[in-house]
């Protein structure tokens, strides 16, 4: 008789595997790991080989390799855009983000949306435009902060994420979610927390739990999933509609604010097929857009507020560091080139996102293993 329990073997001849995956599960249950770090561990030093490479299984049929080498992953990412998510995976980022959201497309679908996103953020107006926004958006959560008089501050990242979030929306929806100026979480961002949280718990501490996956289920946590869903798609939908009129009504471009969603609605309105009055094409196009903006605020969100919140701390703990950013902001230079390395050294010493997945379409050589 088969033991279910048994130890899987590497799928790869050369490259050790991750003990203690089954024949059931795999190494499923390495998601249910709280202590992120350890699992990281596991992946990148403690199982793997001096190249950086171990194997392991999602599930009993998917053999998946992890690899850490610069030079093994800039291969890995030429060589394929292509990603096949987890199923549960793609089954909940599509029930919070929907259908086309970023995180779950994949090959020319997933670089044409990638190229159309790259090419509206990076327009010198558009450029600018972020500028402004980022800027307003600190300068409020400054004054807000002194006028209320908060002598300290117990959780930094709250604080930066209000403004990450604020910023955001100025940037991009040229809206203001109100945070930095109230100094306390919008609905939005309230809704968006809620979002990621419940994401994670779902994909990870209850993932064996069938009603984490069941969404008909009359649970409390699927009806707040429901109730969270249908105000974030109204709220969007009204920033969209008003969006929509004044492009109707402007005489020229110089009257449009020059962001995120005025490329999105004009690639939308470019690859409209049909009729104009087609109430297909219009709610598939809205539902299009909102998937977008959420999948971007998602990814856009907590990570730069985490990374905010490293700048800071590392600062503090460096006082000549911090030293040195001020004066070179204080000069108003036309690029900080000091702050700039400041921000990377933090990124490659606390990456908000430490990974990434692609799906192999033909073998690929890594070194001298062939996978």
């Amino acid at each position: 008789m088969l033991n279910i329990w048994k130890n899987k073997e590497s799928p790869i001849e050369g490259i050790p595997v991750i003990p203690g995956g089954s024949w059931f599960a795999g190494h499923l249950h390495l998601l249910t790991e709280p202590d992120f770090q350890k699992v990281l561990h596991k992946f990148s030093v403690e199982h793997a080989d001096e190249q950086g490479r171990c194997t392991f299984w999602m599930g009993p049929n998917t053999p998946s390799l992890s690899v850490t080498r610069c030079e093994d992953v800039q291969t890995l990412l030429k060589v394929s855009s292509h990603r096949e998510l987890f199923q549960v995976m793609e089954m909940h980022m599509e029930k919070y983000f929907g259908r086309y959201n970023i995180g779950v497309l994949t090959g020319n679908e997933w670089k044409t949306k990638r190229s159309a996103i790259v090419k509206a953020l990076h327009g010198r107006k558009t450029l600018e435009h972020n500028q402004r926004a980022f800027r307003h958006a600190a300068e409020t959560l400054v004054d807000s902060i002194k006028r209320n008089q908060v002598g300290s501050v117990d959780d930094i990242t709250l604080y930066m994420k209000m403004m990450t979030l604020d910023a955001f929306g100025l940037a991009s929806l040229n809206r203001d979610f109100g945070c930095c100026r109230k100094l306390k979480p919008s609905k939005v961002m309230k809704d968006f927390d809620y979002m990621s949280s419940e994401v994670m718990r779902r994909t990870t501490t209850d993932l064996f739990n069938p009603a984490s996956h069941i969404y008909r289920l009359p649970t409390t946590a699927n009806q707040q999933h429901q109730e969270v869903m249908d105000r974030m798609y109204e709220h969007l939908s009204e920033i969209i509609d008003d969006r929509k009129a004044l492009m109707t009504k402007a005489s020229n471009e110089d009257e449009l604010p020059q962001d995120l969603l005025t490329s999105l609605i004009k690639e939308a309105l470019l690859n409209k097929d049909g009729d104009d009055d087609n109430s297909d094409d219009e709610d598939e196009m809205y539902e299009m857009l909102v998937d977008t903006l959420k999948s971007l605020i998602f990814a856009g969100y907590e990570t730069t507020a985490v990374t905010l919140s490293y700048v800071l701390l590392l600062l503090s703990k460096h006082p000549d560091v911090e030293a040195r950013c001020v004066k070179e902001i204080r000069s108003k230079p036309s690029h900080f080139v000091y702050l700039e390395a400041v921000v990377k050294e933090t990124l490659r010493l606390f990456p908000p996102v430490v990974s990434t997945t692609r799906s192999l379409e033909r073998d690929v050589r890594f070194g001298g293993i062939l996978v």
